[in-house]
């Protein structure tokens, strides 16, 4: 475990690895894993125009398997059923909160004519980064979890694994 020593203004500016080690327990290797994961490497955000769209949707079925197998993964380690029960309520009520937040962003957007189809871009690819976020938080919860672990070595954590790898 790590002592967390950012200030507000050093979260800020490493917004990127706060999001991935919020808690302050990973180290460099996990960071610079989890930053260069398998995941991101199918999706390929440098696509023609044309195919930007379908690239972003993949990548946003895969980031949605990614939650469902992070959370199945993470309750091999994770034997309190109370605690399994409150994730997945906690992950329906995410999903809820993801899916309106994109359709008011896309309401609001079309209601006033600002849409294009660089804002529709825009749209699926920053519901699709919500999605990996998701995903690799709750890979992140798992990650803690199994450093508590004594008797598994860090090359067999299963929060390391991904489906899509």
């Amino acid at each position: 475990f790590q002592e967390v020593s950012e200030t507000p203004n050093n979260i800020i500016a490493n917004l990127t690895d706060f999001m991935l080690d919020p808690y302050g327990y990973a180290d460099a290797e996990y960071i610079d894993f989890i930053k260069n994961n398998p995941v991101d490497k199918l999706i390929d955000l440098d696509a023609d125009y044309q195919e930007l769209s379908e690239e972003i949707k993949n990548g946003t079925r895969i980031w949605k398997e990614e939650i469902d197998y992070a959370i199945t993964e993470l309750f091999k380690d994770m034997q309190d059923e109370n605690l399994q029960n409150k994730l997945l309520e906690n992950q329906k009520t995410w999903d809820a909160f993801a899916k309106d937040e994109f359709a008011f962003d896309e309401e609001l957007i079309y209601s006033n004519q600002l849409g294009g189809h660089e804002v529709d871009l825009g749209l699926s690819t920053r519901y699709m980064l919500l999605c990996r976020n998701r995903a690799l938080h709750i890979k992140y919860l798992h990650f803690m979890l199994e450093c508590g672990i004594s008797d598994r070595d860090k090359t067999d954590y299963l929060s390391l694994k991904f489906k899509n790898a």
